[in-house]
Protein backbone atom coordinates (compact mmCIF):
# COMPACT_ATOMS: atom_id res chain seq x y z
CA UNK A 1 0.00 0.00 0.00
CA UNK A 2 1.53 3.46 -1.33
CA UNK A 3 1.75 6.12 1.37
CA UNK A 4 -0.94 8.36 -0.65
CA UNK A 5 -3.26 5.36 -0.03
CA UNK A 6 -2.51 5.01 3.68
CA UNK A 7 -3.46 8.83 3.95
CA UNK A 8 -6.20 8.62 2.49
CA UNK A 9 -7.98 6.14 4.56
CA UNK A 10 -6.57 7.49 7.31
CA UNK A 11 -7.96 11.04 6.50
CA UNK A 12 -10.74 9.51 5.09
CA UNK A 13 -11.91 7.73 8.44
CA UNK A 14 -11.20 11.11 10.45
CA UNK A 15 -13.33 13.18 7.75
CA UNK A 16 -15.52 10.17 8.59
CA UNK A 17 -15.89 10.17 12.28
CA UNK A 18 -16.96 13.71 12.02
CA UNK A 19 -21.10 13.91 13.06
CA UNK A 20 -23.47 16.58 10.91
CA UNK A 21 -23.60 19.12 13.45
CA UNK A 22 -19.56 18.90 13.29
CA UNK A 23 -19.64 18.97 9.51
CA UNK A 24 -21.88 21.86 9.34
CA UNK A 25 -20.15 24.06 11.84
CA UNK A 26 -16.95 23.60 10.30
CA UNK A 27 -18.89 24.57 6.59
CA UNK A 28 -20.59 27.80 8.29
CA UNK A 29 -16.96 28.53 9.71
CA UNK A 30 -15.53 28.07 6.43
CA UNK A 31 -17.90 30.18 4.53
CA UNK A 32 -17.79 32.79 6.79
CA UNK A 33 -13.74 32.82 6.30
CA UNK A 34 -13.94 32.80 2.78
CA UNK A 35 -16.33 35.39 2.49
CA UNK A 36 -14.38 37.89 4.13
CA UNK A 37 -11.46 37.92 2.34
CA UNK A 38 -10.21 40.17 -0.28
CA UNK A 39 -9.60 36.80 -2.87
CA UNK A 40 -13.56 36.33 -2.85
CA UNK A 41 -14.54 39.67 -2.75
CA UNK A 42 -12.53 40.44 -5.94
CA UNK A 43 -13.09 37.37 -7.78
CA UNK A 44 -16.17 37.13 -10.07
CA UNK A 45 -16.10 33.65 -11.81
CA UNK A 46 -15.75 30.84 -8.86
CA UNK A 47 -16.23 27.41 -9.14
CA UNK A 48 -17.24 25.25 -6.38
CA UNK A 49 -18.01 21.40 -6.27
CA UNK A 50 -20.60 18.91 -4.68
CA UNK A 51 -19.10 17.61 -1.18
CA UNK A 52 -18.85 14.35 -1.28
CA UNK A 53 -17.52 11.37 0.84
CA UNK A 54 -17.03 13.66 3.99
CA UNK A 55 -15.50 16.48 2.01
CA UNK A 56 -15.84 20.32 4.02
CA UNK A 57 -18.91 21.59 2.13
CA UNK A 58 -18.88 25.02 0.37
CA UNK A 59 -22.75 24.88 0.08
CA UNK A 60 -23.16 27.81 2.11
CA UNK A 61 -20.35 29.90 0.42
CA UNK A 62 -22.54 29.14 -2.66
CA UNK A 63 -25.45 30.64 -1.46
CA UNK A 64 -23.01 33.44 0.13
CA UNK A 65 -22.08 33.89 -3.66
CA UNK A 66 -24.86 33.70 -5.37
CA UNK A 67 -26.55 36.63 -2.89
CA UNK A 68 -23.18 38.56 -4.08
CA UNK A 69 -23.85 38.25 -7.75
CA UNK A 70 -20.78 36.19 -8.43
CA UNK A 71 -20.98 33.38 -11.41
CA UNK A 72 -20.95 30.09 -9.92
CA UNK A 73 -19.75 27.27 -11.77
CA UNK A 74 -19.86 23.18 -10.79
CA UNK A 75 -17.27 21.03 -12.51
CA UNK A 76 -18.56 18.28 -15.00
CA UNK A 77 -16.63 15.25 -15.42
CA UNK A 78 -15.34 14.96 -18.92
CA UNK A 79 -18.08 12.25 -20.20
CA UNK A 80 -15.22 11.17 -22.98
CA UNK A 81 -12.64 9.21 -20.30
CA UNK A 82 -10.11 11.78 -20.64
CA UNK A 83 -10.43 12.31 -16.94
CA UNK A 84 -10.55 15.52 -17.02
CA UNK A 85 -13.05 18.80 -15.39
CA UNK A 86 -15.38 21.03 -17.56
CA UNK A 87 -16.95 23.75 -15.66
CA UNK A 88 -21.21 24.47 -16.12
CA UNK A 89 -23.10 27.33 -14.67
CA UNK A 90 -24.99 26.22 -11.82
CA UNK A 91 -27.86 28.66 -10.03
CA UNK A 92 -30.31 28.49 -7.15
CA UNK A 93 -32.44 26.06 -9.30
CA UNK A 94 -30.27 24.68 -12.07
CA UNK A 95 -31.18 20.65 -12.45
CA UNK A 96 -27.95 19.01 -10.59
CA UNK A 97 -27.67 15.12 -12.29
CA UNK A 98 -25.65 12.30 -10.88
CA UNK A 99 -22.37 11.59 -12.67
CA UNK A 100 -20.64 7.95 -13.10
CA UNK A 101 -19.30 8.90 -9.31
CA UNK A 102 -22.68 9.28 -8.23
CA UNK A 103 -21.74 13.10 -7.65
CA UNK A 104 -24.36 16.25 -8.37
CA UNK A 105 -23.37 17.77 -11.72
CA UNK A 106 -25.41 20.56 -13.55
CA UNK A 107 -27.67 19.94 -16.62
CA UNK A 108 -26.58 21.90 -18.83
CA UNK A 109 -25.25 22.57 -22.72
CA UNK A 110 -21.99 22.23 -23.96
CA UNK A 111 -21.94 26.17 -24.79
CA UNK A 112 -22.65 26.94 -21.54
CA UNK A 113 -19.15 25.72 -20.12
CA UNK A 114 -16.69 27.85 -19.09
CA UNK A 115 -12.63 27.11 -19.73
CA UNK A 116 -11.09 26.69 -16.70
CA UNK A 117 -8.50 29.36 -17.69
CA UNK A 118 -11.76 32.07 -17.58
CA UNK A 119 -12.19 31.28 -13.75
CA UNK A 120 -10.95 33.94 -11.04
CA UNK A 121 -11.25 31.10 -7.87
CA UNK A 122 -11.62 27.45 -7.84
CA UNK A 123 -12.34 25.43 -4.68
CA UNK A 124 -10.77 22.54 -4.94
CA UNK A 125 -11.74 19.85 -2.63
CA UNK A 126 -8.85 17.54 -0.89
CA UNK A 127 -7.35 14.73 1.27
CA UNK A 128 -4.32 16.29 2.48
CA UNK A 129 -2.21 19.32 1.88
CA UNK A 130 1.01 20.45 2.90
CA UNK A 131 1.82 23.88 3.35
CA UNK A 132 3.87 24.47 -0.43
CA UNK A 133 0.13 23.35 -1.23
CA UNK A 134 1.24 20.26 -2.72
CA UNK A 135 -2.55 18.40 -2.48
CA UNK A 136 -3.31 14.08 -2.55
CA UNK A 137 -6.97 14.49 -4.14
CA UNK A 138 -8.56 10.99 -4.58
CA UNK A 139 -6.04 9.70 -6.97
CA UNK A 140 -8.13 10.20 -10.62
CA UNK A 141 -6.07 13.26 -11.33
CA UNK A 142 -9.21 15.06 -12.77
CA UNK A 143 -7.50 18.80 -11.01
CA UNK A 144 -4.29 18.75 -12.14
CA UNK A 145 -5.26 17.59 -15.44
CA UNK A 146 -8.04 20.46 -16.01
CA UNK A 147 -5.10 23.09 -14.74
CA UNK A 148 -2.08 21.55 -15.98
CA UNK A 149 -1.85 24.82 -18.38
CA UNK A 150 -1.00 26.32 -14.69
CA UNK A 151 2.45 24.71 -14.15
CA UNK A 152 4.30 25.88 -17.32
CA UNK A 153 3.39 29.75 -16.85
CA UNK A 154 3.91 30.45 -13.12
CA UNK A 155 3.27 34.59 -13.77
CA UNK A 156 0.25 33.17 -14.25
CA UNK A 157 -2.69 34.69 -11.81
CA UNK A 158 -5.48 33.39 -12.65
CA UNK A 159 -7.38 31.13 -11.57
CA UNK A 160 -6.75 31.18 -7.98
CA UNK A 161 -6.66 27.32 -6.63
CA UNK A 162 -7.84 27.49 -2.82
CA UNK A 163 -8.22 23.74 -0.96
CA UNK A 164 -10.63 23.79 1.43
CA UNK A 165 -10.61 21.19 3.92
CA UNK A 166 -10.60 20.80 7.96
CA UNK A 167 -7.31 21.40 9.67
CA UNK A 168 -6.58 17.87 10.15
CA UNK A 169 -6.08 17.76 6.66
CA UNK A 170 -2.83 19.68 6.33
CA UNK A 171 -0.50 17.53 6.80
CA UNK A 172 3.76 17.77 6.50
CA UNK A 173 5.69 17.51 3.21
CA UNK A 174 3.81 15.39 0.78
CA UNK A 175 6.05 14.15 -2.45
CA UNK A 176 5.07 16.13 -5.71
CA UNK A 177 5.41 14.69 -8.83
CA UNK A 178 5.80 16.40 -12.13
CA UNK A 179 2.08 16.47 -13.41
CA UNK A 180 0.94 17.92 -9.88
CA UNK A 181 -0.41 20.94 -9.74
CA UNK A 182 -0.27 23.24 -6.88
CA UNK A 183 -2.52 24.82 -4.29
CA UNK A 184 -2.35 28.28 -3.87
CA UNK A 185 -3.94 28.49 -0.95
CA UNK A 186 -5.87 26.95 2.06
CA UNK A 187 -8.92 27.14 3.87
CA UNK A 188 -10.20 25.29 6.53
CA UNK A 189 -12.70 26.09 9.37
CA UNK A 190 -10.11 28.10 11.03
CA UNK A 191 -7.58 29.26 9.23
CA UNK A 192 -6.94 30.54 5.31
CA UNK A 193 -3.42 30.47 3.91
CA UNK A 194 -2.06 31.91 1.22
CA UNK A 195 1.36 29.45 -0.33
Amino acid sequence: MSDNTRLRLQIQQQRSALGSADQLHASQRLAHQISQSELFKQSKKIAFYQAHGGEIDPAALLKLAWKSGKLCYLPVVDGNGANQLFFAPVEQDTVLIPNRYQIAEPEHQLNQRCPAEALDLVLVPLVAVDSSGNRVGMGKGYYDRSFAFMLNNSQRQKPFLLGLGHDFQLVENLVRNAWDVPLNGLATNSQLLLF
